[in-house]
């Protein structure tokens, strides 16, 4: 199967990316690397099952195009940090709020998409 991993460079993120891969899963894992680090991914960079995407979880152009071919997805994306949060709602607030609405947005959509495609024949007219 095929997943997503946003925030695939965290400390989570990227042990949720191995296990997959580890498990014979395809992983794409969108990543800003504001509080992600590359370090935690870098051994899994030569593996044929995975791929890194550099971008933010607001972008809902490059997430339609990474989720479209995804079985399921794992949101991890956010910035970490309350006193950060505090200190700077305006950057942080789009990140954790808005980029989760898009996410939800487009499982939504993902998931219209199966239940039509399946009881209509594979028919991908909302793809």
């Amino acid at each position: 199967m095929n997943y997503l991993v946003t925030g695939g460079a965290g400390f989570i993120g990227s042990h949720i990316a191995e296990y997959l891969i580890d498990h014979g899963h395809d992983v794409t894992v969108v990543e800003y690397l504001f509080s992600g680090k590359k370090e935690n991914i870098r051994h899994l960079f030569d593996n044929p099952h995975f791929h890194f995407v550099q971008g933010s979880i607001t972008d809902s152009g490059l997430l339609k195009d990474t989720f479209k071919n995804a079985d399921g997805i794992f949101h991890q994306a956010a910035i970490p940090s309350v006193p950060r949060s505090i200190e700077n709602p305006a950057f942080e607030t789009p990140l954790n709020i808005q980029g989760s609405i898009i996410d939800i947005t487009e499982i939504q959509r993902m998931v219209r998409c199966a239940w039509h495609s399946r009881t209509h024949r594979r028919n991908r007219e909302f793809m």
